[in-house]
Order: structure tokens, then sequence, then C-alpha cells
């Protein structure tokens, strides 16, 4: 008979490395947890959080990394991330992570620094707009139900830039906008529009009984606008039959 394995060789593991990992794994789920209870009071705070339990990398240059650098605490090169990196995995742990408040997402998405607007292209990266079969209002639905919208008018429109330069640039082989802007201006619509059909506090600024028509040409592939009739829209154009399903 052979010899067992030892806990390094190339063998099955033994009962103490089992042990060994679950304790780990537990210890890191406790940590995680406390991590989003943090990020759910204060998105900022949660990301602090993360990174000072060596949940998530530090970012190259600043004082924390300095300070890691200097104790010797650097466990490997992954432990330091430049932006660009950093905001992929910071997108990436917002898309995934369970828990995580939707509204304490939605105001961490739409912050203006330039960093946390790398973090918004990094998370509006990770959904997968290519399938013919995920149409534009599809598309926009699936986006704007991982997290809620904040408030503030300019946050909004960053995140809805974002969404906008995102679907365009999946979907430039099915020749459904000339631009990004186009759907840019697409999405901030049906926003508007769901908002004034669903709001009763809004009125009916969004157009009400006058509607909302869609021209398949002028500025850019589209132009949005409110009128005192819809018999000109262009119903053959996946934008407005977007805009026909948003209003039924």
């Amino acid at each position: 008979a052979g010899a067992a394995a030892s806990p390094s060789g190339g063998g099955p593991p033994s009962d103490f490395s089992r042990l060994r990992s679950a304790v780990f794994e537990k210890h890191v789920k406790q940590k995680l947890a406390v991590a989003v209870e943090h990020f759910n009071k204060d998105p900022k705070k949660g990301l602090q959080y993360l990174q000072a339990a060596r949940l998530m990398p530090l970012l190259a240059g600043s004082p924390a990394a300095k300070a890691a650098a200097e104790a010797g605490t650097h466990a490997g090169p992954r432990d330091v991330m430049g932006e660009d990196d950093l905001a992929v995995v910071l997108g990436r742990f917002l898309r995934v992570c369970p828990g995580l408040d939707k509204d304490a997402i939605g105001e961490l998405l739409g912050e203006p620094a330039e960093f946390y607007i790398k973090i918004l292209e990094a998370y509006t990266r990770s959904f997968d707009f290519r399938d013919p079969a995920v149409t534009f209002d599809a598309g926009i639905r699936l986006y704007l139900e991982s997290f809620r919208l904040p408030g503030e008018a300019q946050k909004i429109d960053r995140i809805i830039n974002a969404f906008g330069r995102h679907y365009f640039n999946e979907n430039t082989a099915r020749n459904i906008f000339r631009s990004a802007d186009a759907a840019y201006v697409l999405a901030y619509s049906v926003i508007m529009l769901n908002t004034d059909q669903h709001n009763k506090q809004v009125g009916s600024k969004g157009g009400g009984k006058a509607g909302w028509v869609f021209f398949s040409g002028g500025w850019d592939s589209c132009v949005i606008m409110l009128t005192t009739t819809n018999s000109h829209a262009d119903d053959a154009h996946p934008a407005a039959r977007c805009l026909r399903r948003c209003r039924s």
C-alpha cells in the first residue's frame, strides 16, 4: 500500500485542511456581512471597511497602500491595484454581493468623482446586452432593477449616460441607434415616461394624453418630443416599439 499523501502533496486534502478551509470561509463571510452592514449605512465607508478587512485591494498610491507597504502587510501583488483595475473589482462587487441596499448602490454609482465614474462604467459593462432577445426596454429594465436611481438629477444623468453608451456599443451590429447619445436620449425619455405614468405626484408633465412622439430621423437617429398627437410615430423602429410597450 502506498503512503498517505501529505497535506502539501498532490493527494486529497486532509480533514485538517478541510476544517481550516471551512473556518477561513466562515471568518470571511462574517467580515463580509459586517462590510455589507457598513455599506448600507454609508457606501464609501463600507468600501473603506472592505479594504481595511483585506477583502478588497487597496488603491495604489493611496495613504492606506503606503502605510501597508511600510508595515510590510502586503500579501501579494493583487493587494494593491491601480484605479482602472480596482474599479472593475468594485463594479463586480456591487453587482454580485448579496445583501447590498439598492438605494446605497445607486447613490454610489451616481457620484461625480472620476474614480466612482470608473466604478459606474465597470458596473454597467457587467451587463450583457448583445443577445437579440434583450430588447432596449428589457435591457434598461434589467439594468435599473439591480439598483435604485438616486434622486439627484445629475446622478441620474451620469447613470443613464453610462447605460446608453454600453447598450449602443454592444448593439452596433444591430443598427438600432446611430450613436450612444441617441440611446441615452431614449433611455432618459423612457424613465421620464414611466415616472409620469406611475408617480401621481408628478402630474402629466411627461405628456399624459398629449402623448410621446418618436421621429426616426432628425437629430442623430431619433428625436423624442412632446406633441398634441402621436399619429406620426414610426412604429417600425425598435425604439418606437419600446416607447409603446412602456406606455402600455
